[in-house]
């Protein structure tokens, strides 16, 4: 059986990335992209290498990834039996298709390699790089100043593809055309204008700053198929389908609404469905374009094996990045070649650094501790909105899993977490740590999320309580009441972490909390005797009361192991002072931590 190993990397951007339907949480734009690596082993030693870029436009997460991923049967696939291994992947329930794309690139590089094929040769495809379009060159939303700066900078590469929003049109094209007035042009709207007749205002103010290939998915992808076969009778240029194109099903209604469809590896699910959509779509009349994500040379080497089948290349995802982890692929004025140090094998590409080899995280030095390091996921959102963001594991397997401030004015948790965070370069790669479980009471300095509702007391355990709960407003001032919820998991931050919890399936998991100070663990397992030592904290069974649809109480019931820290009433820098080298421990080491200590003592 294939043995499989992950790896949760994050790909940094040369530059902040915005587009329409995404401009980062600042509005300033997406300086990173989390991904996902897979190395599949066969007991001769080959190897395979897959990736997942997921992009939440298509509902993904780096979280639903190691999910998938962990859930799969890998005694179902093989590099000998790739038809029946791809089968088998591809006749699993929609969806997933970043994390299906990992596993199909992965059995297809490993299969190639095993006869001592490349991909092409594999697929029985005519592979001849020279004779293949060049990539265009994609810049992000930018102000007019910024697009100048970025053609500039861009000149060697022959075709360019600006992203555009509905605000502030003419300018970025007044701006590329300043100083590349006859460069041709691809123009990508990625869902910008929500009317038909808006587009067409777009479009023609477009075609005004030719040469002009095509518009990419000028209206979103749920637009009425009526409206949509409107604009492109009415479009003075070709029209493109981006989002409204991710299989097989879209094809019909892309052949009457578009000129051409931009086919990619991640939002297909892997190497044969795109291959399979790439002829289904030729053979409907539709010009093919190949793209990308943000992505690796890893995804873009895969896709480029396939540029034989396309009329268009779009694949500058790995040269917007800046610390590319594969290595074999080469880029000359926007021409794409493997370098010819040897015969093409596999998809042709190798890892540049040891991807999957854990290593203890180091200490950070201080000047470089300000800020926390960016997330790798969203989770889920609040009631307000704001995004539920974890740190995952970077081995794909969850240890510890370490989260705060469900209640909103427990900040401290929160303070404490981060800053442990920000004490070392990376966290175990057995870790996975939530800052804020409830960001809109941490913000509102309440104990409620913004819906009025105590988070601890409305997860769906069998002890959950209609009946409002109470809790103390401050030293002889009598008592303040909350509700549970309209009903047990009512909330979003409450369906979120049940969610997370079952994406990672942690071994443990940490709840920070204040004041009791104590560490409450039912199961007073090796881990809590441990936080107990460290800390002098007692270690209790129980708190002492009744915590009806707690988090604790649903967590037992499904056999999930929690121990809750609960700092003890101290200011913030006595609480950093007495536990912040607790949870850099922890942090560093996961349970790794626990036989560390028994070993210095022993």
């Amino acid at each position: 059986m294939l043995r499989h190993h992950i790896r949760v990397y994050t790909l940094e951007l040369e530059q902040p990335w915005s587009i329409a339907s995404r401009t980062g949480r600042n509005g300033r734009g997406i300086a990173e992209r989390s991904a996902v690596y897979l190395r599949l082993d066969s007991p001769d030693g080959t190897q395979g290498f897959g990736e997942a870029a997921p992009v939440t436009t298509y509902g993904e997460t780096s979280l639903d990834v190691l999910r998938f991923l962990r859930e799969f049967d890998w005694s179902q696939v093989s590099f000998e039996n790739l038809d029946q291994s791809l089968a088998y992947l591809h006749s699993l329930p929609e969806g997933d298709f970043a994390a299906k794309s990992a596993i199909d690139l992965a059995l297809h590089d490993g299969a190639a390699k095993l006869k001592g094929y490349s991909l092409s040769e594999l697929l029985e495809i005519d592979f001849q790089p020279s004779s293949l379009p060049p990539t265009s060159f994609s810049i992000g939303i930018s102000s007019p100043q910024e697009i100048v700066r970025k053609v500039r900078e861009a000149e060697r590469f022959p075709i360019l593809k600006l992203k555009v929003s509905a605000q502030g049109l003419e300018e970025s094209l007044q701006a590329l055309r300043s100083v590349s007035p006859d460069k041709p042009l691809r123009i990508d709207g990625n869902e910008a204008w929500k009317s038909s007749e808006d587009a067409l205002h777009a479009l023609r103010t477009i075609e005004r700053y030719g040469p002009i290939e095509f518009v990419e998915q000028p209206m979103p992808r749920y637009t009425p198929l009526k409206e949509a076969i409107w604009l492109k009778e009415n479009s003075p240029l070709p029209l493109v389908a981006d989002e409204s194109c991710c299989g097989p099903l879209d094809l019909e209604h892309c052949s009457q609404a578009f000129d051409g469809v931009n086919v990619k590896l991640t939002k297909s699910g892997g190497i044969a469905p795109t291959f399979e959509l790439l002829k289904k779509a030729k053979a409907l009349g539709l010009k093919r374009q190949i793209g990308c994500m943000i992505e690796s040379s890893l995804g873009i080497a895969a896709a480029f094996q396939l540029g034989s089948m396309a009329d268009w290349l779009d694949l500058d995802g790995a040269l917007l990045t800046r610390n590319d982890p594969f290595e074999g692929l080469a880029e000359n004025w926007g021409r794409l070649s493997f370098e010819p140090t040897q015969k093409l094998r596999g998809i042709g590409v190798q890892p540049s650094l040891d991807l999957w080899t854990s290593h203890p995280p180091l200490d950070k030095p201080i000047p470089q501790r300000a800020q926390t390091p960016p997330a790798h996921a969203c989770y889920g959102t609040s009631v307000q909105g704001v995004p539920l963001e974890v740190h995952l594991p970077q081995s794909g397997n969850c240890e510890v899993l370490l989260f705060a401030a469900i209640h909103g004015e427990e900040p401290e948790t929160t303070t404490l977490l981060s800053k442990a965070i920000r004490s070392l370069d990376g966290i175990s790669p057995n870790c996975a740590a939530v800052l804020c479980a409830n960001p809109d009471g941490t913000l509102l300095g309440t104990r409620c999320n913004a819906n009025g509702v105590e988070l601890n007391r409305n997860f769906p355990a069998s002890n959950w309580q209609s009946d409002p709960v109470s809790t103390k407003w401050a030293p002889d001032h009598g008592r303040v009441s909350f509700s549970t919820g309209s009903h047990a998991g009512s909330e979003p931050e409450t369906q979120a972490l049940i969610h997370l919890v079952e994406s990672l399936a942690p071994q443990t998991i940490i709840s920070l909390h204040a004041p009791l100070a104590c560490i409450e663990d039912p199961d007073y397992s090796r881990l809590g005797y441990w936080l107990s030592k460290r800390t002098g904290l007692p270690l209790v069974g129980n708190i002492g009361y009744q915590t009806p649809g707690s988090f604790g109480s649903w967590a037992k019931e499904k056999g999930w192991h929690v121990i809750t820290y609960e700092l003890p009433p101290l200011s913030v820098s006595a609480l950093h002072e007495k536990h912040l080298d607790n949870l850099i421990e922890l942090l560093r080491s996961g349970l790794g931590a626990i036989e560390e200590n028994r070993a210095v003592n022993e």
